[in-house]
């Protein structure tokens, strides 16, 4: 990454400070060195179990595949669709829909215009979702630049985003890297029973906007919401937030990347007393935010949005994202 000068501004009457490298490491560290997950949760009756490994930028990654050809796919929350490179498509023989398709021809997500093509066939494990629409990019689309300049081991060519785990009420086990399909019609997991005596919490989880899932938090004695991501690879909380409660924060030389192409610094800030629902989130260093990166999601929520929820702090504290109950457990 590059680094940039370091900032002169103020905030709050705070001068930001310029966080080590060695910081930066080891907070990066304690979210993804992650000890070996625990016993896997038991199999779920009427559901189909996938395993899932942890791959690029600490992102749930399975094989799917899309008209008989594999390909890699993150396991995407915070995608409202899903989404495949269009290189890829092409070579798997998923083309573009025409005019007068009833999947329409434009897909219109955080700012940007994607096309809408068609899949045949598309399975994963021993789940077959069958045909239907997925949205294409292209290598140059900023939303997927971590996609598209970070791959570090496989090469992800797509997103199984909200529409499809919304569809099918999956659940994600973050930390062990399991996803639950349900099969047949009778497919109530009744997994609150099942976790709690394993000493979860429950945190009800919320639509925006359709497909964008969200948690109730409180920060500083004001209450907002999270959204739930497990395509983000850190937690981060926005940088007016942090402005407004007078926390001091530190800056870094990292940049995020946010769907409009723009990129914005990243700092540090200590935070204490963070709650999700009953959860109280032990005290920690968290990412602070500016810019875009919320965009339209957090202009049209119901209650202002405090940040993202990401892979790290999902695996770190347990999280199993429930879509059947609509619920997110931690511990």
């Amino acid at each position: 990454m590059k680094r940039k000068q370091t900032l002169k501004k103020r905030i709050v009457g705070r001068p930001l400070r310029r966080a080590s490298a060695g910081l930066i490491a080891s907070l990066l560290a304690t979210r993804f060195a992650i000890a070996a997950p625990p016993a896997p949760l038991p199999q779920i009756p009427g559901y189909q179990a996938v395993q899932a490994s942890r791959q690029t930028i600490n992102m749930l990654e399975v094989t799917a595949y899309v008209n008989g050809k594999p390909e890699a796919f993150a396991i995407d929350t915070g995608a409202s669709s899903s989404v495949m490179n269009e290189f890829e498509a092409l070579k798997a023989g998923v083309k573009p829909t025409e005019s007068g398709s009833p999947y329409g021809q434009y897909h219109y997500t955080k700012g940007q215009t994607l096309r809408i093509a068609v899949v045949d066939d598309l399975r994963v494990g021993g789940m077959d979702f069958g045909r239907g629409p997925i949205a294409l990019f292209s290598e140059g689309r900023s939303m997927f630049s971590l996609l598209e300049k970070d791959r570090t081991a496989t090469k992800v060519a797509g997103l199984l985003g909200a529409d499809i785990l919304l569809h099918y009420k999956a659940i994600i086990n973050v930390r062990n890297r399991q996803i639950f399909f349900p099969i047949g019609a009778n497919h109530a997991s009744k997994l609150g029973a099942t976790v709690a005596s394993m000493g979860y919490t429950r945190v009800p989880l919320r639509l925006e906007n359709g497909r964008a899932l969200t948690v109730p938090c409180t920060l500083g004695g004001q209450s907002g919401r999270l959204l739930v991501d497990t395509g983000a690879f850190a937690t981060f909380l926005d940088f007016n937030l942090i402005s407004e409660m007078h926390l001091p924060t530190q800056a870094t030389a990292m940049r995020f990347g946010d769907f409009h192409g723009q990129h914005n610094e990243a700092s540090i800030a200590r935070i204490q007393d963070l709650q999700m629902d009953t959860y109280h989130l032990p005290p920690q260093k968290l990412f602070v935010l500016g810019g875009t990166v919320l965009g339209e999601i957090s202009r049209s929520a119901e209650t202002r949005i405090f940040g993202v929820l990401g892979a790290d702090l999902l695996a770190v504290q347990h999280g199993i994202v429930d879509l059947e109950d609509m619920s997110l457990y931690l511990k």
